[in-house]
């Protein structure tokens, strides 16, 4: 790799710290660097980092939501061959939208709070061991899923976690973190109307409904917690998720099999393995692909197979 580009987003990683104990009851590993001020010192640690592993790199920060994607794409269109990007998930969606299709390598230093991208390819959380994984030149070829016009890289989802992130409130989500999503679930799964929804896999002529629908593309859903348990990155195929029941009962189980990392276990949910699944016209439900929201159902989504090279 001969031309780095590095995309950091500054506000990654800058919600509330919180205690390691409630950190990991939410699936959220500590990371030896939580103790840092947020971007104190990143900047030239990355810098210092890839030049010792021989990689010159020239650093953009991100500005506004889209920025991300818009600067991986003119990097590539460039000639940047090694897009690093720096922040959380979110960031990651953005840069992985905007190198597509291009014969580039990502590089991956997780800043965000949960990173779960980095937790799927075992990547390293500290700075300096992650900027050693990317300047050993060893890749992989990783699948993306795609929903609409949007890939996505861990997961998709319909209904209610997409309700929850639409409904976050930004400000909350600065303050809070990944425990936004936490605290609006738990007002929200009191108010929310889980409406049927149906789904067709691979074009097969029967309809399959449920009332929340994941569509994943690994096997961590919250934090580390396992949801997909066949899920492969490297398998050709999305693993989804049905879950059948609705009622307060069945949301204990599906949290009891998700802190166990046992879903197959407590979840009453239909699993299937395909190359694509249409969420049909059936009510109006939200959409969001890796932690974003995207639109209102219907949708579909299919398997983009080795679409992207990774850093591992």
């Amino acid at each position: 790799m001969k031309k780095a580009i590095v995309i950091f987003n500054p506000r990654a990683g800058q919600g509330k710290s919180f205690s390691p104990f409630l950190l990991k009851l939410i699936g959220v590993r500590h990371r030896n660097f939580d103790q840092r001020k947020p971007g104190e010192g990143y900047v030239d640690i990355i810098r210092e980092s890839l030049r010792e592993g021989g990689v010159e790199a020239e650093i953009k920060f991100t500005q506004a939501s889209g920025h991300a994607t818009q600067i991986a794409y003119e990097s590539v269109q460039a000639g940047h061959d090694l897009i690093i990007a720096v922040g959380g998930d979110g960031t990651i969606n953005e840069v992985i939208n905007g190198m597509v299709g291009f014969n580039a390598t990502l590089g991956v230093i997780p800043l965000g709070t949960v990173n779960i991208f980095a937790l799927q390819l075992n990547l390293p959380m500290d700075i300096r061991q992650a900027c050693k994984v990317i300047a050993s030149g060893r890749t992989c070829l990783v699948d993306l899923g795609k929903g609409r016009d949007r890939y996505f890289a861990c997961f998709a989802g319909v209904g209610f976690d997409a309700y929850v992130i639409k409904t976050a409130d930004s400000r909350l989500k600065k303050f809070l973190g990944a425990l936004a999503y936490v605290f609006v679930a738990i007002v929200q799964v009191f108010r929310y109307r889980f409406q049927k929804i149906m789904v067709r896999v691979d074009d097969q002529d029967k309809d399959w409904s449920g009332h929340f629908v994941l569509i994943s593309n690994g096997k961590y859903y919250a934090g580390d917690r396992i949801l997909a348990s066949k899920a492969d990155y490297t398998d050709g195929l999305l693993d989804i998720c049905l879950f059948k029941q609705k009622n307060l009962l069945s949301l204990y189980a599906y949290l009891l099999g998700l802190f166990k990392n046992e879903p197959d276990k407590y979840l009453k949910m239909e699993y299937f393995q395909c190359k694509k699944i249409s969420v049909l016209r059936e009510g109006h439900h939200a959409v969001h692909v890796d932690a974003e929201y995207l639109c209102e159902t219907p949708v579909d989504f299919e398997i983009a197979p080795q679409a992207l090279k990774v850093a591992v």
